[in-house]
């Protein structure tokens, strides 16, 4: 009888060892906070501090761009990983005008998004024209870099205006030219659409290879948007006109 009492308990033991050992589960649920960014490591990412977060401790947590500098704030979302806190998505925050065209400033100079915007390539063949005419300059929104989705809450025109102090939309491309955007680089065409003055966003019909596509141009006064997703999974939207 006693060696059974012993054995049960020798069981229960090992039992109670393995649950105490047992490896925690992922916590899967996404927080929201406010974060400020405090440190620039290198020119790829920065590291913040997110405030009001489900314990109401200050969490850090890194930011894959330098779109974002030194106490810039941001709202995010995030998950709170074994190893690390992984922000999924950054939504900016503007408190004032100068300090929106500050971030859109930072935008345009940040290496990663500066290297997509090299990335591509628009030649305009118009029957009016003898040579073709390189169109420039892309701007590039990022949507998607390094699995965190951003939300900037700019409107293309916007971007545009805020850029260049003012919009030009013809850049001598008239109606009907063929506009042909290359890429030494893969992508899948999420989007591509022309923006009027309306701010309305249309359709445009296209073709494209895995490297390229070819529009015809609307005429004056529309902005183009192309939403292009790469093989690494970055998406960025590309705004030229």
């Amino acid at each position: 009888m006693k060696k059974k009492t012993l054995i049960i308990i020798g069981v229960l033991v090992m039992i109670g060892m393995i649950f105490l050992l047992r490896p925690k589960s992922e916590d899967l649920n996404i927080y929201q906070g406010v974060a400020t960014v405090i440190s620039a490591p290198s020119f790829k990412k920065v590291v913040v501090s997110i405030e009001n977060n489900e314990k109401g401790k200050k969490k850090e947590a890194e930011i894959y761009s330098n779109i974002f500098w030194e106490n810039d704030k941001v709202e995010v979302e995030y998950l709170n990983m074994k190893k690390a806190t992984v922000i999924k998505k950054i939504e900016a925050i503007y408190d004032t005008e100068s300090n929106k065209r500050k971030i859109i400033s930072q935008i345009s100079s940040d290496v990663s998004i500066r290297r997509y915007r090299e990335q591509l390539e628009a030649i305009v063949t118009d029957a009016n024209n003898e040579e073709a005419i390189k169109l420039e300059p892309f701007l590039a929104l990022p949507e998607k870099l390094e699995g965190q989705r951003y939300e900037l809450n700019l409107t293309p025109k916007e971007f545009l205006e805020i850029r260049y102090k003012h919009l030009d939309f013809t850049y001598g491309v008239n109606k009907d030219a063929i506009i042909e955007v290359t890429s030494d680089v893969n992508f899948e065409i999420l989007s591509l659409d022309y923006i009027d003055k309306e701010e309305k966003k249309n359709s445009l019909t296209y073709e494209s290879d895995k490297n390229g596509f070819t529009i015809k141009a609307i005429g004056d006064g529309v902005i183009y948007s192309a939403i292009l997703k790469f093989d690494n999974g970055d998406i960025i939207n590309y705004i030229f006109a």
